[in-house]
């Protein structure tokens, strides 16, 4: 019953998590097509070129998060041999499921952003 009621607090916190991002995301494209210079407008090499650099940010977070694991990695004796060497650190395992997590939202948002671009 305690385990049920913590599994509900915490599904409650990822829904209003959920909802704050989807507001702050409608937020933004409000601001965006109120401010911004309709990209319609521009070639589409020049829109092309305004994805890769907004993603040149995506992939710093990629690069920062593979930097965290090789870091801790080079730290921690138990980690050194690499994760099939044995169980890792708990650090580790953090570390490995943020990166892993960042790789796959940069492998969704780059061609995404590639192909908007292209519309």
């Amino acid at each position: 019953m305690n385990a049920d009621r913590s599994f509900r607090l915490v599904q409650r916190g990822v829904v209003i998590s959920m909802l704050a991002a989807v507001l702050l995301t409608a937020v933004a494209f409000a601001a965006v097509g109120r401010y911004w210079v309709p990209l319609n407008r521009l070639a589409t090499g020049q829109r092309l070129l305004i994805a890769a650099k907004t993603d040149l940010f995506v992939v710093l977070w990629l690069a920062i998060a593979i930097s965290n694991v090789a870091r801790l990695r080079f730290i921690a004796p138990i980690d050194t041999a690499g994760s099939g060497s044995g169980p890792g650190s708990q650090e580790i395992k953090i570390a490995a499921a943020f990166l892993q997590n960042t790789l796959e939202q940069v492998c969704i948002a780059v061609p995404a952003h590639l192909a908007l671009a292209t519309l």
